[in-house]
């Protein structure tokens, strides 16, 4: 089983299994789907760094064509609605207007 613990972080991401706890306020189980799981993913590799939407979904969604804002926001609004407790005002996934999203794990 591998695990990634986010530096100074609430949160404990088993990627091979596809969830994450959450220490924050209270500990939490959140289950990933597989797409939710690769889009963690790829935002956890490089934490308060914004990933641009066109690399999400290349990595994570398999899109390389066309417009990827939609399937991305699409995504991203059901990974929140999981790992935020108020996802109108995201702690840990955030956006960058204009350029794509970030994981501010702390």
């Amino acid at each position: 089983m591998v695990t990634e613990t986010l530096d100074e972080s609430p949160i404990t991401y088993y990627p091979d299994e596809g969830r994450l706890i959450i220490e924050d306020p209270f500990e939490r189980e959140v289950e990933l789907s597989p797409t939710e799981n690769r889009l963690f993913g790829v935002l956890a590799e490089q934490p308060f760094t914004t990933v641009r939407t066109r690399a999400l979904a290349e990595r994570a969604l398999d899109i390389n064509h066309g417009d990827p804002n939609a399937a991305v926001r699409v995504q991203i609004h059901a990974l929140r609605g999981k790992v935020e407790l108020n996802r109108t005002q995201p702690r840990f996934i955030r956006t960058t207007r204009g350029r794509g999203y970030k994981l501010t794990p702390r």
